[in-house]
């Protein structure tokens, strides 16, 4: 499988964030009483998100340590998606892209879990498209997170054009 294709349409399970111990300012020698873990988990279609979300928390707490007491909290969470390129909207934006960006737009089939798509989908019962616009080396949602005015602009040239229909 491609690295799009491993990276944005499989499920996944990341640790995004961890707390523990000491974290002032300087040195402290000690054992922390209390961890803390954020999981962000991406779920895909063929999934239900209900199901995967207490599998993870069984797991955790049957494999913590006897010592240990496992709390999950759950935040949010989101149904799976599919967003389908076969209907007429697709050609259209497609169209629309290339007159904004003088270039053929090539489709990246990312995503499997947004939430407010989703709910969207679901809520409207019309066709859906996640236009992402923003530069390939854009390093979206890590250190350094850009966005490029040239293409920003070119962006705003899209929506216009979107929205005059």
């Amino acid at each position: 499988t491609d690295f799009l294709s491993q990276t944005g349409l499989q499920p996944a399970l990341m640790i995004s964030g961890v707390a523990s111990g000491y974290v002032g300012t300087g040195f402290k020698n000690i054992v922390p009483a209390t961890a803390e873990a954020r999981i962000n988990i991406r779920t895909v279609i063929g999934q239900n998100t209900d199901d995967i979300l207490e599998l993870v928390a069984t797991y955790l707490k049957n494999n913590a340590p006897s010592y240990a007491t496992v709390e999950v909290e759950i935040e949010s969470h989101g149904d799976p998606i599919e967003l389908s390129s076969e209907n007429q909207i697709f050609s259209n934006v497609s169209n629309l892209l290339s007159d904004a960006f003088q270039e053929e737009p090539i489709p990246h089939f990312v995503g499997g879990s947004i939430p407010i798509i989703a709910d969207l989908q679901k809520t409207l019962q019309k066709p859906i498209m996640s236009i992402p616009l923003a530069n390939e080396d854009c390093n979206m949602h890590g250190v350094e997170e850009n966005f490029s005015k040239a293409v920003l602009e070119k962006g705003m040239v899209f929506s216009r054009n979107f929205w005059r229909g």
